[in-house]
């Protein structure tokens, strides 16, 4: 999976946004979030997907519900805290 690229090397990922299901036979996002974490420690995830699939998502990361606009993903975005558990802004 292509996303898994961008944690090689030194960690320079500090957001991971991602849906919870993919195609079968592909990585799904719970396992990327926490393959993420392993090597980023401080990522903050966002997952946006279907509401049945948030309970998948608990003590992983975040979670908003599609279908979503823009300004309310940016929002939630915001929200999350940084390493040093605060909000972006």
């Amino acid at each position: 999976m292509t996303a898994l690229r961008a944690f090689d090397g030194p960690p320079t990922v500090d957001l991971l946004v991602t849906r919870v299901a993919f195609d079968r036979g592909t990585i799904h996002g719970i396992a990327l979030a926490r393959m993420a974490k392993v090597k980023c420690l401080d990522i903050r995830i966002l997952f946006v997907d279907l509401l049945e699939r948030q309970e998948h998502t608990e003590g992983v990361g975040a979670f908003i519900a599609l279908p979503v606009a823009v300004p309310d993903l940016i929002r939630a975005i915001e929200r999350l805290p940084d390493h040093r558990g605060n909000g972006l802004l």
